[in-house]
């Protein structure tokens, strides 16, 4: 693929209508999904000593839902979504530094007693 249309495919993915998904409206209810999205890339290219030419590239994008707007009867309403993975990831790393801490803390009470 060309660098330009590379490009093209990568300014056309990184757009809001990425972010904000089609509007879902339902019984005098709208419902627009909101997403997290990130994403990154690099291309180059160039010769070699024989003159031979080359180029490449490459894009990762990831998008994680964080919530939907509701609107409905004139009023709009923020609906986070709870992510349960990272709910439980982050009480897991909270154990481990209170596993850890306290295990530092009671080495040096020892250590003070003796």
């Amino acid at each position: 693929m060309p660098f330009q249309d590379f490009m093209t495919t990568v300014r056309n993915s990184m757009t809001v209508k990425t972010a904000f998904g089609e509007p879902l409206e339902r019984d005098g209810t709208t419902i627009i999904p909101v997403s997290h999205v990130s994403g990154g890339g690099g291309a180059g290219g160039g010769k070699d000593e024989k003159g031979a030419e080359g180029e490449g590239g490459g894009f990762g994008m990831c998008a994680q839902p964080v919530g939907v707007y509701v609107v409905k009867g004139g009023e709009v309403r923020w609906h986070p979504v709870l992510d349960v993975n990272h709910v439980l990831s982050t009480i897991g790393k909270i154990a481990m530094v209170y596993l850890y801490v306290r295990s530092r803390a009671n080495k040096a009470r020892k250590i003070a007693r003796s």
